[in-house]
This record gives C-alpha cells, sequence and structure tokens, in this order.
C-alpha cells in the first residue's frame, strides 16, 4: 500500500491533471478463505489511500469474477491467475461505469 501511495503521490507531481484508475487486487482460482479475507481488507484499505490521494478505484474481487468463497471463477478465467476473454469484458465494462475520469475517456 505504502508503495502505491508513493507512486501516486509521483504521477500527481509529473502529471496534475491526468486522471488515474486503480483496480483492486484480483483473486486467484485456488484461493482459500482466509486469503480471500485478507485480500479484502487489502483492498479496502487501497481504496481508501486511492480515494484519498484523488484517485478512483474499481474493486475486482467481486461477482462475478469470483465464486461465493472468493476464488476466480472458472468460467471467467483463463489459468488460476488470469482472466478469459469474458473476464475482461466484465472488468472493462467495470472500468468504464465506475472508472470515473478514466472510464469516461474509454468509453465507446
Amino acid at each position: 500500500a505504502r508503495r502505491v501511495a508513493m507512486l501516486l503521490e509521483r504521477l500527481h507531481e509529473l502529471h496534475p491533471a491526468v486522471p488515474v484508475c486503480v483496480l483492486g487486487l484480483l483473486s486467484e482460482r485456488d484461493l482459500a478463505p482466509e486469503p480471500f479475507a485478507a485480500l479484502q481488507r487489502f483492498d479496502t484499505e487501497l481504496e481508501l489511500l486511492v480515494r484519498a490521494r484523488g484517485a478512483t478505484f474499481v474493486r475486482t474481487a467481486r461477482v462475478p469474477l469470483i465464486d461465493a468463497r472468493g476464488a476466480l471463477e472458472e468460467t471467467f478465467s483463463s489459468d488460476p491467475l488470469h482472466l478469459a476473454s469474458e473476464g475482461y469484458t466484465v472488468l472493462a465494462r467495470w472500468i468504464v461505469d465506475e472508472g470515473g475520469a478514466v472510464g469516461r475517456a474509454l468509453a465507446p
């Protein structure tokens, strides 16, 4: 989280007018409940940090990309760690819809 804060501060110093959208951490297929709880806690901390610096945050560890246990849905992934085209379609829609100025710039 500290590295993200430093990166956001540096980006703002170099390019103050450029909008920034940060994506939350994505789950993985075989994630157990305890690591998912830690991922959720980190995402909450990251979201607060990102918003405090004037950037937009899009949470990715949510339905339909993850299942009820918090693991990456096989339907939306190409392997245990990466999204498939269907997953990227969902993620792209979230970025456009929730990504603030970045989403508006990417909208068709």
